[in-house]
């Protein structure tokens, strides 16, 4: 049986789930959401996917290359497994704009997915919220301090429900960690470690493909937007995130899920007193973006310190949160159990210690290269006095 509309906006889903407020507001519990995609990237493609498999209406499409709705399309159809008759598919093809105002305005239309280049969140969530449609929009909010105040402004002004794809809070073992780090026993936190290890030295998946010939099948002056006018840039196109004109780089792309995680389990009701950050390029030379970035956070009860490269990928992914006698280590795959043991002060030798290692591309607690199949498995780690990581491989 497909989901109903009340079980999609209540489901905390790892991609897409609005609110039980949106049910509320609508015709019928049992009714489906019929649901536009804004920016029909790979990204955009894996919401509106998950859209689908709750049992959602994909109805409209919004890019500004029609090539990405033509692709988003036949990944719906194919995932929706409706039957072809002589070559043609039965799938209900959404409908294709090229302006997501004008997608804004189709007719039965209850919400919006928002997976658009950073630089545009801005002016299409204020869009929605004018049009009165309850909006999932990708991390990072907002390209700018100034523009998320703006954003947050806008959506209190209207009764719609907004959620942005920061994504922890959704897993179940992320609230029993907070319960952890909350409770009595576990003492008073000092210090959270998060980081986000990747070896993408031998290809950027951003990258553009090779001999790539459609330019002239993009609308580039609108994927520009507010940014500076320039040529036609495939690495720009495709990689917008390593581009200050687009995003922020590894620091908003992946630190908006870490340091969200941090303050929500560190129960930092503010932000950071201070802030101190350190980034270089020392790999990917078309990135204007770092690509090795270190920062502390100051919350002043507690240190938080963030890592992210992605040109070498022992360490994995882990978020790590400290008190004087124990440590939380947390997987970042959904189901996982959390790993609160209190573990003995190591000697300044660097004494052995097992450590649970999961093989798997989601999250790792303590040390692994595997990121294959989400397994949990033990090692015992060797006596070191330090780590040195160079470009794809550690010692």
């Amino acid at each position: 049986m497909n989901p109903s509309r009340r079980t999609f906006l209540t489901a905390s889903a790892s991609a897409v789930a609005l609110s039980a407020v949106s049910y509320q507001r609508v015709l019928g519990a049992n009714e489906k959401l019929n649901i536009g995609l804004i920016g029909a990237g790979g990204r955009g493609r894996s919401l509106i996917l998950e859209a689908q498999k709750q049992g959602q209406n994909c109805v409209a499409l919004c890019d500004v290359a029609p090539f990405r709705m033509e692709a988003t399309t036949a990944a719906l159809a194919k995932a929706s497994g409706k039957t072809s008759f002589w070559g043609v598919s039965t799938y209900p093809r959404p409908k294709f704009y090229s302006d997501h105002r004008t997608l804004l305005e189709h007719s039965g239309l209850d919400a919006v997915i928002i997976a658009t280049p950073d630089h545009w969140h801005h002016d299409v969530l204020l869009d929605a919220m004018a049009a009165s449609k309850d909006t999932y929009v990708e991390k990072p909010l907002s390209k700018s301090i100034d523009e998320g105040r703006s954003m947050i402004a806008a959506v209190r002004k209207t009764k719609c429900v907004v959620q942005v794809g920061n994504q922890r809070h959704s897993g179940d073992h992320w609230k029993r960690c907070r319960d952890v780090i909350q409770s009595k026993d576990f003492g008073d936190l000092v210090w959270a470690k998060v980081w986000d290890c990747r070896n993408w030295v031998k290809k950027d998946p951003f990258a553009p493909p090779a001999n790539f010939k459609d330019a002239d099948k993009i609308d580039w002056k609108r994927f520009l937007g507010k940014a500076s006018p320039r040529p036609f840039d495939a690495y720009r196109y495709f990689a917008w995130r390593w581009f200050w004109d687009y995003a922020g780089g590894l620091m908003t792309d992946i630190g908006a899920h870490q340091l969200d995680i941090v303050q929500w389990l560190g129960a930092a009701e503010k932000g950071p007193k201070s802030v101190v950050a350190n980034g270089g390029n020392y790999h990917f030379k078309y990135w204007e973006t770092p690509d090795v970035v270190h920062g502390v956070w100051d919350y002043g009860k507690f240190a938080a310190t963030f890592a992210v490269e992605f040109v070498n990928g022992y360490d994995g992914v882990e978020p790590r949160v400290l008190e004087q006698r124990a440590m939380v280590a947390v997987e970042l795959r959904q189901g996982a159990e959390l790993d609160d043991r209190a573990r003995p002060p190591r000697d300044h030798r660097g004494a052995p210690g097992e450590h649970r290692v999961p093989d798997g591309e989601e999250g790792f607690l303590g040390r692994g290269e595997g990121r294959d199949r989400g397994e949990m498995k033990r090692r015992t780690s060797p006596p070191q006095t330090g780590s040195f990581a160079s470009r794809g491989r550690s010692s």
